[in-house]
């Protein structure tokens, strides 16, 4: 990643954010120097399922994860209050995903086509 941001692309496109390199964030200074860190993992949003080779690479970064020592589990509060507690590796399920696309298909679909 610093190759690539210390070539300074938003030179070329003026789409890409400026971000100059900081070594502290790279180190993540900021956030407990890396350790521990909170991750979720979603394994698909309930209407579309990713390919196998996707879900393999899930399944290995899960598994680098809780072998770099972030435990499994859930919490109810939210990650950032975890610096001093195990950190969870947690499958993540997205709330109402199905909700949201069923009213967003139903609100295209012509008023002759619905029953």
């Amino acid at each position: 990643m610093q190759g690539v941001v210390g070539q300074k692309p938003w030179v070329k496109d003026p789409l890409v954010v400026r971000k100059r390199w900081s070594e502290d964030e790279y180190n993540l200074i900021d956030h407990g120097e890396g350790n521990p860190l909170c991750f979720a993992i979603m394994w698909d949003d309930g209407l579309v399922v990713p390919h196998p080779p996707i879900i393999r690479g899930l399944e290995l970064t899960k598994k680098a994860l809780l072998a770099a020592g972030h435990k499994g589990g859930w919490y109810t509060f939210p990650c950032h209050l975890l610096r001093s507690f195990v950190v969870p590796v947690t499958d993540w399920k997205p709330p109402k995903h199905g909700e949201i696309y069923d009213s967003i298909v139903s609100s295209h679909v012509p008023s002759c086509c619905k029953s």
